[in-house]
């Protein structure tokens, strides 16, 4: 499988390429705001096209299989192809010499990947002692390569008064989302909610005040405030937030002005793209029974545009 070599990936070529790419963007966008009235998700696509654009020229690709090892260096990698030279070579002309050259430079390439190995397991354990509590267990569980003890089992519920259990994936998560969103109180249910978010919503429409706070346009601080807080892990759009942040900063930061508050925000839009989820159900540590939706919580990632 091809993937992007992030490790490797060039952040300086990246912050110069979109600062030429973005800017044209924003000026294109700024002369259609007088010529048409494109809306706001055909703007987060085209800023989604052009982010993938410039990863497209910057990024190189490398090839992960079930026996990739992250400590393969091009250098290593080189080297075992020279080895596979030589091996054809003294197969082919079994001499003394070609037999004796094979046999060294296959003793130092096996030191050679033993000692990269061994590099890359301490630079791991090193990266620990930097991070904090809740990563660093995880971390170790990678290194360690420890799976969680208990996963999504199947679900039981009582379906007619009698006790059945859920397989299809579409059901259990059904299953969960109606948990989840069921209100476990006497006084109050989910309908009572439902309503009182619709009429909440009516009055947000008709209230029109220039001089709230809470309604004033968002201002360039706002914008820049949310760089570096994003996470890393990309959403339903495939994009990392990482990918903005690493931007060329003013012009990332004009585009996202634009688009939230000329095109979103004012409008009171909310884009079809931020609707967009990627959930996971985790279980939750020391449950009895792991048949019960109480045992297991979702994550949602959503997308970043």
């Amino acid at each position: 499988m091809e993937v992007i070599d992030w490790p490797r990936f060039n952040w300086k070529k990246c912050e110069s390429i979109t600062a030429i790419a973005l800017n044209s963007l924003y000026e294109n966008w700024f002369v259609q705001l007088h010529e048409s009235n494109e809306d706001a998700d055909v703007l987060v696509k085209e800023l989604t096209d052009c982010i993938q654009e410039y990863v497209d020229k910057v990024a190189t690709m490398h090839t992960i299989t079930k026996h990739s090892k992250p400590w393969f260096s091009p250098v290593i990698s080189d080297r075992f192809k020279i080895l596979h030279k030589l091996k054809h070579k003294c197969r082919h002309q079994k001499s003394p010499a070609n037999v004796s050259a094979y046999k060294q430079y296959f003793s130092d390439t096996v030191d050679m990947l033993k000692e990269a190995e061994q590099e890359y397991w301490l630079s791991q354990c090193k990266k620990i002692d930097t991070l904090g509590d809740r990563r660093k267990w995880k971390a170790i569980n990678r290194l360690t390569n420890q799976q969680p003890a208990s996963k999504v089992r199947l679900i039981r519920i009582q379906k007619h008064g009698e006790q059945c259990y859920l397989f299809d994936d579409r059901e259990i998560a059904a299953e969960m989302e109606k948990h989840h969103i069921h209100i476990q109180h006497p006084h109050v249910s989910t309908d009572d909610i439902t309503d009182f978010l619709k009429n909440y919503e009516k009055l947000a429409f008709s209230y029109s005040s220039e001089e709230d706070i809470i309604n004033a346009p968002i201002s360039d601080q706002e914008v820049t405030s949310t760089f570096g807080t994003g996470s890393p892990t990309p959403g339903p759009d495939k994009k990392s937030f990482t990918l903005i942040d690493k931007a060329d900063r003013n012009t990332m930061n004009m585009c996202l002005l634009f688009l939230f508050n000329n095109k979103a925000w004012s409008a009171g839009y909310f884009c079809n793209e931020w609707k967009h989820e990627d959930r996971a159900v985790l279980a939750k540590p020391s449950k009895d029974d792991y048949h019960q939706c109480v045992s297991y919580r979702t994550v949602s990632i959503t997308s970043c545009w």
